[in-house]
């Protein structure tokens, strides 16, 4: 009888053993492609990331902007109590007797005073002839980081137009192994954020062919980065471009050498963009907060070349 159930149990063993491991295989999850990395979505709309038109004049004089810091004086015709001298705040945001909120950064000056126009005959005058000087300009700048010898923050000259060739002679040219087919323009337009790669060699060509040169707007960032770099922008302390490395990087580590999140990050909002070689932009949702959060899920692991995006949160 003992010799009958050791039997047995030689049978059933290997059964069991072949069983546990088929239930454990079924159970696992299936490998993740390259292109989708663990903890990245894919997400085909990103509006804020809308890429630049075409390297072209900008619709007014980089000067002609209104900015923060920029002093008004505003006079509506036959209506001295409604006459205003007021300073653009950081927010770009203007209030006005009668009106309120009334958002003035990004606008040229004819712009703004046919908006006033529209909003006081909306109601409130039956014609409202509006004139606007600007009593004192902010300084404009523009700034340049990553692989160039003198980094940091340039003036644009008062009535004149900077481009971007021109902001890297001022820059002192670019410094040893810089990717000079890979500089980023980080640029903020009417409340949204968007960001283009451009080709040094694409600028020379278009000075060459006498076509109109990249213009700079006031607060553009320039990125210059490696050939083996990535770039965060966005909502962190210290944007740049920063190298992989041998053991190679993260979403979560390279917003560490940017210096972390800013208090106003949207952290589960952070975004990949890659632009393979010769192939199609594509973004990924990286919910980093998450992947903190749950120490199952992957960090998204990135490629040379590859931008991380920190859009601002909405609290």
């Amino acid at each position: 009888m003992r010799s009958a159930h050791s039997k047995y149990w030689l049978f059933l063993v290997p059964f069991l053993t072949i069983l546990t491991v088929c239930m454990l295989s079924c159970t696992t999850s299936p490998p993740v492609p390259d292109e989708v990395q663990p903890g990245g979505v894919p997400q085909d709309d990103f509006p804020p990331m809308d890429p630049f038109p075409p390297l072209s004049i900008p619709e007014a004089s980089s000067n002609d902007l209104l900015a923060p810091s920029d002093l008004l004086h505003i006079t509506i015709h036959d209506y001295p109590d409604l006459e205003t001298r007021i300073r653009i705040p950081s927010s770009g945001t203007i209030q006005l007797p009668l009106l309120g909120a009334i958002m003035a950064k990004g606008l040229s000056v004819p712009a703004l005073a046919e908006v006033l126009r529209a909003a006081y005959e909306d109601g409130y005058l039956t014609s409202a002839d509006v004139s606007i000087s600007v009593v004192e300009y902010s300084p404009r700048k523009v700034y340049i980081l990553g692989s160039v010898h003198d980094e940091g923050a340039y003036p644009i000259p008062t009535g004149k137009r900077l481009n971007l060739l021109q902001l890297l002679s001022l820059a002192g040219g670019f410094a040893e192994a810089a990717n000079q087919d890979s500089l980023l323009v980080f640029r903020v337009n009417g409340g949204g954020e968007s960001v283009r790669r451009v080709s040094y060699r694409q600028l020379i060509s278009y000075e060459d062919d006498q076509r109109t040169p990249f213009f700079l707007v006031p607060d553009d960032t320039i990125i210059v980065g490696k050939e083996q770099s990535v770039y965060v922008l966005g909502r962190v302390n210290r944007p740049g471009a920063f190298p992989i490395g041998e053991g190679g990087l993260t979403v979560i580590q390279a917003v560490t050498l940017a210096g972390g999140f800013q208090r106003i990050a949207s952290r589960e909002g952070t975004i990949v963009i890659r632009e393979p070689a010769g192939g199609q932009r594509k973004t990924y949702s990286v919910p980093v907060k998450s992947i903190v959060n749950d120490q199952r899920r992957r960090d998204f692991r990135l490629k040379p070349g590859d931008i991380v995006y920190v859009p601002e949160g909405i609290f």
